[in-house]
């Protein structure tokens, strides 16, 4: 996970290359490889894991009960949310255990450049 959190990208790939899940929830908090890289704004890291066909974009954060889009949408990550959106394995209507979709969580943490990202999608367009 540190490795994610840094960035390291030759180091995630050597490690995926030797069978590391980027499914494997951190046993403190519960969050895969994948929250980490939303969280770290980190695109290109999160593309090396979508690379994988193992790799579940919808997988819940054990503590948070949300999936990888919304926890995107709540740290205000523009990039990897337009990076879960043009996946076609994540689902776009995928709500957290309040009901909130990803636009409204959006919302309730203020982040209203990721709103405009989401608003589309939510329908209202």
């Amino acid at each position: 996970m540190c490795a994610v959190e840094r960035g390291l990208e030759s180091i995630i790939r050597l490690l995926l290359e030797h069978s590391a899940d980027p499914n494997v929830h951190n046993q403190s908090i519960g969050l895969t490889a994948t929250y980490f890289a939303a969280s770290a704004d980190n695109d290109a890291v999160l593309r090396l894991f979508f690379a994988r066909k193992d790799e579940d974009r919808n997988i819940e954060c054990e503590s948070f009960r949300m999936g990888v889009l919304l926890y995107a949408a709540s740290v205000g990550s523009v990039t990897v949310l337009k990076t879960l959106l043009d996946s076609p394995a994540v689902d776009a209507h995928s709500k957290d255990n309040h009901d909130r979709n990803a636009l409204l969580v959006a919302m309730h943490h203020e982040k209203e450049d990721v709103a405009k990202v989401l608003w589309p999608t939510a329908g209202f367009a």
